[in-house]
C-alpha cells in the first residue's frame, strides 16, 4: 500500500501543479486582455502588485523554513535543499521575464505585448 499511496500522492501533486499553473496563466491572460480594453495603467499596477505580494510571501516562507527546519549548528541537508530551491526559483523567475522567452509566447510573470 505504501507504493500505491506514494504513486497516488505524486500524481495528486502533479495534477495540482498543472492546475495552479493553468490558473495563473489564465488569470494573467484575462488581466492582460482587460489592460488592452481600457485603463491599462491600473491593470498593469494591479498585476505588478499581485506579483510583488507573491514574491514577498515566498520570501517570508523561505525565512520561516530556515527558522523552523534548520539549526545554526547542524541541519546541513535542510539548509542545502532550502537554498537550492531558492536558487532554482530565482533562476526560473529571471528566465521567465527575458525577452526571448516572452517573444515565444511562453507564460511569463509579467507579459507585455
Amino acid at each position: 500500500w505504501f507504493i500505491i499511496g506514494s504513486g497516488g500522492a505524486f500524481f495528486f501533486i502533479l495534477i495540482q501543479l498543472v492546475l495552479l499553473v493553468d490558473f495563473a496563466h489564465s488569470w494573467n491572460e484575462s488581466w492582460i486582455e482587460n489592460m488592452h480594453k481600457g485603463n491599462s495603467r491600473g491593470w498593469y499596477t494591479a498585476l505588478l502588485a499581485v506579483m510583488t505580494l507573491n514574491y514577498i510571501t515566498a520570501f517570508i516562507a523561505v525565512i520561516l523554513c530556515f527558522i523552523f527546519y534548520t539549526k545554526p549548528d547542524g541541519c546541513i541537508i535542510n539548509k542545502f535543499f532550502i537554498s537550492f530551491n531558492v536558487v532554482l526559483c530565482t533562476v526560473a523567475s529571471v528566465v521567465s521575464v527575458l525577452r526571448k522567452v516572452q517573444v515565444q509566447e511562453i507564460s511569463a510573470l509579467i507579459k507585455k505585448d
